[in-house]
């Protein structure tokens, strides 16, 4: 009787089915491959073939599976390289039933990489040096690539969420970007329309971080370069640079050092994604890829792009917690500042009122020590009249509404006298002087908004001139406009600062340690633009400012403040 030998698949010897064989496994989407003990393949279906980077089955059949593999790089799922040992194949000849592996299989020619779920199963032959195992490899691509990128964003959103220092979350999550997704990333916020701060940067290598970080320094903080966040926030989208040129590199350089810095990173890709919140970009997330690198996939793009919605978010949230928190500490300060400056009006009138009412019933009587005090009196509410309209108009600004102007003619010259002669008054150290070209300049204004404009600039000028000096106080006018500048020898404003001091709740540098509340710079140029006007402001650093006000004689149409 002659013993029946199982064939490579486990059946009889039916010549018909065998036959049919090689054409029912080529039909299967997944890969299959049949290896002896001695390691050389035995046979190979086309999907096996394909997956493994060769562009027929002759030439894998009678060749050993390590040449079989070894143009490909194999990795585990969490990409480290994969020891052979450890493969499904060998250790189903090792006795283990049924191994499998989730094998990352990476072509360095092609720069591609998919995922296999590798089965290994043994087939026992007649002897143990005739077994074999058929290994099949499930491509799983897609669903890891699912995991990672939901993986990824969970802790990416997990880093957002443990801090509300957003450079320091964004900086988590560069790290996480690299080497995971790119070999360099980096992340850029506006800070406002004319400044980009770049608040993280990660890279993979040391001599990436040699060559960006010398690209970095370089790179001003108080501007933007013609750059890929030009592109990101003027299409509100990503860009996509599949090959860096020297043509691209060249839009984003300073000069030729600048250039070959850029050249020493070695990036083939770049992809920058908006950080994107309440409907603004706020900024940018850049990835580069390096030559030896896959490109990013589709998946990779979206997921990116989904990690900058995410990361703008969470920018926002936190800018807008700074800006409440700010916005509660000036309201506090200012609530005492003016708590304070009421006190003193406020005690005038009930001393002048006890004097009058002690006075009036007395046998001795002055009537004209009464109407002095009764003078003082209504000096006195008016000034408290003057805090709480001032009060309300910081409210109302703040809150982003519309003040009620009152215009009516108003000489300006005599305006900027009375509210220089209470600074004067009020002063110790400062010396206050005055020069006009006409008597008067009469225009269609607001006089008490006029009034707190040139309060603000005054006490400002003494404020940030503490060492004194003289302040001086310029009225000039044409047929046209009407013009008040003031200008102080005192600390001055950084050049960085002079585009943003305008903004509301902004503070100088410098500016730390000198008390500053009430209706500030952006409030004063509120009420002047209201008034058809616009402020200027001329400084340099530790040589005093100058600030201008220009008002239109007959009034005119609000100005539209600039969006920030």
């Amino acid at each position: 009787m002659t013993e029946s030998v199982r064939t490579p698949f486990g059946m009889g010897a039916d010549p018909e089915f065998t036959r049919l064989l090689p054409s029912i496994f080529d039909s299967i989407a997944d890969g299959m491959t049949v290896v002896d003990r001695e390691g050389v393949l035995r046979y190979a279906n086309a999907a096996a073939a394909r997956m493994i980077g060769h562009a027929d089955v002759s030439e894998l059949v009678g060749t050993s599976s390590e040449q079989a593999m070894d143009r490909l790089d194999l990795l585990d799922d969490d990409g480290r390289p994969l020891a052979a040992l450890i493969l499904p194949t060998r250790r189903a000849f090792s006795g283990e039933p049924d191994p499998e592996a989730t094998v990352r299989i990476r072509s360095p020619d092609a720069h591609t990489e998919r995922s296999y779920l590798v089965r290994g199963r043994l087939l026992e032959g007649p002897d143990p040096d005739r077994d074999l195992v058929i290994t099949s490899f499930q491509d799983i691509t897609a669903i890891k690539r699912v995991e990672r990128r939901l993986s990824f964003l969970l802790q990416a959103s997990a880093l957002l969420g443990e801090t509300t220092d957003y450079r320091d979350g964004l900086s988590r999550i560069a790290w996480l970007l690299v080497p995971a997704v790119a070999d360099w990333c980096a992340f850029d916020v506006i800070v406002d329309s004319e400044t980009v701060e770049r608040v993280a940067i990660a890279q993979s290598d040391p001599e990436l971080q040699r060559a960006s970080g010398g690209v970095d320094r370089r790179r001003p903080t108080d501007s933007t370069l013609p750059s890929m966040l030009d592109e990101v926030k003027r299409r509100r989208r990503s860009v996509h640079v599949r090959g860096v040129t020297d043509e691209v590199l060249a839009q984003a350089t300073l000069d030729a050092d600048h250039l070959e810095g850029l050249r020493g990173m070695n990036l083939r890709e770049l992809l920058s994604a908006p950080l994107v919140g309440r409907g603004h970009v706020l900024g940018a997330v850049t990835v580069g890829l390096s030559p030896s690198e896959p490109p990013l996939s589709a998946e990779d793009v979206a997921m990116i792009e989904d990690l900058g919605r995410r990361a703008g978010a969470a920018v926002d949230a936190a800018l807008l917690l700074a800006e409440s928190q700010e916005s509660l500490r000036l309201q506090e300060e200012f609530m005492a500042v003016t708590s304070h400056d009421m006190r003193t009006p406020l005690a005038a009138v009930r001393g002048y009122a006890q004097l009058a009412r002690r006075h009036v019933s007395g046998e001795k009587q002055d009537l004209e020590s009464v109407d002095r005090w009764l003078s003082d009196i209504e000096e006195s509410a008016s000034r408290l009249a003057s805090l709480v309209s001032e009060f309300m108009d910081v409210t109302l600004l703040r809150a982003g509404q519309t003040v009620p102007l009152q215009p009516q003619p108003t000489d300006l010259v005599a305006v900027t006298y009375e509210r220089v002669r209470e600074h004067q008054g009020a002063a110790e150290t400062h010396t206050f002087e005055i020069s006009n070209g006409r008597d008067a300049i009469v225009g269609n204004w607001d006089p008490a908004r006029i009034g707190r404009v040139l309060d603000n600039l005054l006490g400002n000028a003494v404020k940030f001139s503490p060492d004194g000096g003289t302040i001086e106080v310029k009225i000039t006018g044409d047929d046209t406009d009407a013009s008040v500048a003031i200008s102080d020898q005192g600390m001055g404003i950084a050049s960085q600062d002079l585009s943003r001091i305008f903004l509301p709740m902004y503070r100088g540098a410098n500016a730390s340690g000198v008390a500053g509340t009430g209706l500030g710079l952006a409030g004063s140029r509120r009420l002047v633009e209201l008034m058809g006007g616009r402020i200027s402001v001329k400084s340099r650093l530790g040589k005093g400012s100058t600030f201008t006000v220009i008002l239109p004689l007959a009034g005119g149409e609000p100005v539209q403040a600039a969006t920030e």
